[in-house]
């Protein structure tokens, strides 16, 4: 019981810390690892391990769940809407139909660092 609410409190600090950096992280990781050749179910599991941000975590559970059940990685960020927004959804989207997928992802990775630096320059 008390295990349980120690977990809930956790995970929601975790969830309201999932910013720009996790973005970042997340994007840039997969596309690497997918760049180099390894698999999408295998690069998300590396991502997964590669971190103790439970929202990373979750994400990362949830996405091998839906490509599991035969869908894309759009369909299960769709999903995650406490962690993206409908412009990350349809750029990953074209990045699937269009077979540029870690090159997507990278340059989402590119953009978040890009406005992440200048909002720190003005603050």
């Amino acid at each position: 019981m008390l295990d349980s609410i120690i977990a809930n409190i956790l995970s929601s600090i975790d969830k309201s810390s999932f910013g720009i950096q996790e973005k970042i992280f997340f994007f840039k990781e997969l596309a690497y690892l997918i760049d180099g050749g390894v698999s999408l179910m295998e690069a998300i599991q590396i991502v997964y391990d590669s971190t103790d941000n439970y929202a990373i975590k979750e994400i990362a559970t949830t996405i091998k769940s839906h490509i599991n059940n035969g869908k894309p990685v759009s369909y299960a960020l769709s999903r995650l809407l406490d962690y993206f927004d409908d412009a990350d959804i349809t750029i990953v989207k074209s990045g699937e139909k269009t077979g540029n997928f870690a090159q997507v992802l990278k340059s989402l990775a590119y953009e978040y660092s890009y406005i992440n630096t200048i909002k720190n320059k003005y603050q």
